[in-house]
């Protein structure tokens, strides 16, 4: 029996190594895996060294007309979109809130939309008229307020009075 003045019981048959760890194989990883960051630091530097000495020899033989730059025709991709809606809404706003000329020899001018709504609320719209565009036909108010008749248009379904009845062979065709 063990006396428990001694510490913990020894076992003389350990089930477990004497050593868990080798060192050798682990410290040659580490060095392994130090040469192999170096080497790719050196091959990077050289290629990015070689790179841009091929850059240099193909900007020498860029022409000078060449470089500068020239902007692709509109439209074009907006970089800032929050500032190019408050550029055009306050365009917008200008236009619709201002007086302007737009032909002297016509009278034609421009005036704030607040000004136009009342304008044509109390005198109704403009007419234009246009010589070649003929006025449309009065239409005749019936008795009754749904029906509507407008003089002069010929039924879609009557035949006219001088063409003869079709004959059946000429339908079956």
């Amino acid at each position: 029996m063990t006396n428990k003045s001694q510490g913990a019981p020894q076992n003389p048959n350990p089930d477990y190594q004497d050593r868990d760890i080798l060192i050798k194989p682990i410290v040659i990883f580490l060095v392994s895996l130090l040469v192999l960051t170096v080497l790719v630091v050196v091959a990077m530097g050289v290629y990015f060294r070689t790179m841009e000495r091929r850059m240099q020899r193909f900007e020498e033989r860029i022409p000078d007309e060449a470089r500068e730059r020239v902007l692709p025709p509109e439209p074009r991709l907006v970089v800032d979109e929050k500032m190019a809606l408050e550029e055009y809404l306050a365009n917008a706003r200008a236009i619709l809130d201002n007086y302007a000329l737009l032909d002297e020899e016509a009278g034609v001018v421009r005036i704030p939309i607040d000004q136009a709504i009342e304008h044509v609320a109390v005198r109704g719209l403009p007419r234009w008229e246009d010589p070649d565009v003929p006025e449309p036909p009065e239409a005749e108010i019936d008795a009754e307020p749904d029906a509507m008749v407008v003089p002069d248009t010929p039924e879609p379904d009557a035949p006219e009075p001088d063409a003869p009845e079709p004959d059946e062979s000429e339908l079956v065709e």
